[in-house]
């Protein structure tokens, strides 16, 4: 990969994560420092800090991590800035004016780092000196920073104010890189500018962190609750800090207090997956959150020889092989939740590292899976360690099912490697007070081939109220979004009572099914006496039967959603043809209620998806069709059916 792609890779990242720690996240308390701890960890520490394998003199690193052609691509691009001047801060105000969700802080902020880690990446591919001066200049100028944390972490300005420092994603990522920049160029750059990096990099986030470690009551203090959470930031944030300090610190005690602190925080992380190793984060967060800790836990390994107390077996394991089990097929998966990807290929290649007896991931490169998490891989396994061509595809079953609190479930046509011929489909039971998640109790995609045609739609665009009390204002994150009911006239509520309980279940090569009582989504609904959703896939039919039963104490009125970024067109006699969004792939649905007659609405939901950072200029929107009941009922039962084979719904033709 190249170095503008890395570049754009970590930019993503960022996009990615500015939401913060999102709702449903729980906290709890840690124990204090064990300072016995400490000293035993620091015994198994090198004396001098970072990893002299990632270093600028270890040409075999180097010339591992990329092609030459990637190489020549990333000196053509630090070429292309050695005469640009640096973006200025001044005149750049902290707080976003009206409008700007983000501000020009930030921007201008990332854009400094940007600079220096193409010009980082050209040094180390020449190898000459011809870069030295210009990332010099570039860290002088990033240690001149008031702060590296932004406004959307830093509402109060307690870091731009000085009055504290707040350890967010963001300084953490800036920490890590210019940790790594004093660690591969230690005995190169000029000392006084070493120096006064190193003395920013230690005020701006390591001394904080070391109080932290020593001292959990200044949590509150620095905003730094993270420490004590199990969502993402927790694993994202351990990780970025102790990196940083394993590379700049030269105190082994440091680097050993770094570490203690983690230990103790990051099981509280751990403790945001379900006890069959689901995440309750989603795909993205999954992605994100646990890519942190396996790189973190690799960092440690790499500085201490161990992976002390960061690897809970077996169940880490659970945690890293449900990566492959909430995917239909590799680098396709349902997209529930705040989530923005498909592919968990970079994060799912770490597992090589980790275990041993792991051949799944083949290689795609040493930095396709980050920047950073280049250098924690290449520190731990050294080059021709592992023989990249035994790795194997992995071998999906027939079906992944995650009852515990979620009630997931994921159907494939044929287990093996994946096939693109078939139908997949994905459900989840859910409950509305988990971490990243949206109100969908009940919703299901359709995946034609792996790729979504109906259901699930994923994450829009964060903003400033993506994390407060307007979230769910935001129809592409409350009901109204997902292919889930609308019961008299009342979307989903959210919080921890509602929830899916599952009714049963029934497995086998033919058929999958799964049945859910999901009525507390609705406890609103005051006559509400049933509403259940039966899910089957008839695996040797090509099939997907969706069945709600709803019934009231008197009447109500009743519709149930199908969403789509993709086209759909009326086939006639209630069937409708589904068109992903790429014209690559459809399904057919034929709709039969029973109890009422029925109409079907469609319209285009509001917001937009695919607008993050990780796909700037490539937003789209996505429509709501509805089953619609055409007057009030005391029962009915809505059935939708999805086929490949327009034969289903009385053609002769097939779509594909």
């Amino acid at each position: 990969m190249n170095g503008l792609k890395v570049a754009v890779m970590l930019l993503a990242a960022v996009g990615m994560i500015l939401g913060g720690v999102a709702e449903g996240g729980r906290t709890a308390a840690i124990a204090p420092q064990d300072p016995a701890r400490v000293k035993e960890i620091a015994a198994t520490l090198r004396q001098e800090a970072g990893f002299a394998e990632t270093r600028i003199e270890s040409r075999a690193f180097w010339e591992e991590a990329a092609s030459v052609d990637v190489r020549r691509m990333w000196i053509r691009e630090g070429e292309a800035l050695l005469d640009r001047p640096l973006p200025t801060m001044e005149g750049v105000s902290f707080f976003p004016r009206k409008g700007e969700p983000h501000g020009l802080w930030v921007k201008r902020v990332q854009d400094h780092f940007t600079v220096l880690r193409s010009l980082l990446l050209a040094e180390c591919a020449e190898n000459e000196g011809r870069f030295l001066p210009r990332i010099q200049e570039t860290l002088d100028a990033i240690s001149a920073i008031r702060t590296w944390t932004g406004y959307y972490h830093d509402r109060k300005g307690i870091s731009y104010r000085g009055v504290g420092h707040v350890l967010d994603l963001g300084s953490g990522m800036h920490s890590e890189q210019v940790a790594i920049v004093l660690d591969v160029l230690r005995a190169r750059l000029d000392p006084v500018c070493r120096a006064r990096a190193l003395k920013a990099l230690r005020a701006m986030t390591l001394d904080v962190y070391l109080e932290l470690a020593g001292d959990l009551s200044v949590t509150k203090r620095h905003s730094c609750g993270w420490v004590q959470g199990a969502a993402n930031w927790n694993a994202a944030c351990n990780n970025y800090f102790v990196t940083a300090a394993l590379r700049a610190l030269d105190d082994p005690l440091e680097r050993a207090a770094a570490i203690e602190l983690a230990e103790r925080s990051t099981r509280l992380y751990l403790e945001g997956f379900t006890e069959d190793g689901l995440s309750l984060e989603g795909a993205s967060y999954w992605n994100y959150g646990f890519g942190s800790y396996l790189s973190l836990v690799l960092a440690v390994k790499a500085a201490t020889g161990s992976f002390l107390g960061f690897k809970p077996e077996p169940f880490l394991a659970k945690c890293y092989h449900s990566s492959f089990g909430t995917e239909y097929c590799p680098d396709h998966s349902p997209k529930y939740g705040d989530c923005n990807i498909q592919s968990q290929a970079s994060v799912q290649s770490l597992g090589r590292y980790v275990w041993p007896d792991c051949e799944y991931c083949g290689r795609k490169g040493l930095f396709s899976g980050g920047f950073t998490r280049a250098f924690a891989i290449g520190a731990l396994v050294p080059a021709g360690t592992r023989p990249w061509e035994v790795s194997r595809p992995y071998d999906y079953p027939l079906r992944s099912w995650y009852p515990a609190k979620v009630g997931q479930l994921v159907c494939r046509p044929v287990a093996g490697p994946g096939r693109t011929d078939g139908i997949y489909a994905s459900i989840q039971g859910g409950f509305c007070a988990r971490p990243h998640g949206h109100h969908d109790v009940g919703s299901y995609s359709i995946a034609p081939g792996g790729t979504d045609v109906m259901g699930d739609l994923g994450n829009s665009a964060y903003t400033l109220d993506t994390f407060g009390p307007k979230r769910f204002e935001n129809p592409l994150r409350n009901s109204f979004g997902h292919p889930v009911p609308r019961v008299d006239g009342k979307l989903q509520s959210g919080g921890a009572e509602a929830f899916a309980t599952v009714l049963g279940t029934s497995f086998s090569d033919a058929e999958d099914r799964v049945v859910y009582d999901i009525r507390t989504a609705y406890r609103t609904v005051t006559n509400l006496t049933a509403l259940t959703r039966t899910f089957r896939y008839l695996r040797t039919e090509g099939r997907v039967v969706v069945t709600d039963r709803v019934a009231f104490d008197g009447k109500g009125t009743f519709e149930t959603a199908l969403t789509t970024t993709g086209t759909v067109t009326d086939l006639g006699g209630g069937a409708y043809r589904y068109v992903a969004r790429d014209g690559r792939t459809a399904s057919v649905c034929r709709i039969r209620v029973t109890g009422a007659k029925w109409h079907f609405a469609d319209e285009e939901l509001p917001g937009e998806l695919g607008s993050q950072q990780n796909s700037p200029g490539k937003s789209f929107k996505a429509r709501r069709q509805a089953v619609v009941l055409d007057e009030p009922v005391g029962d009915a039962e809505v059935e939708v059916t999805w086929s490949l084979n327009r034969k289903e719904c009385g053609h002769a033709d097939e779509i594909n």
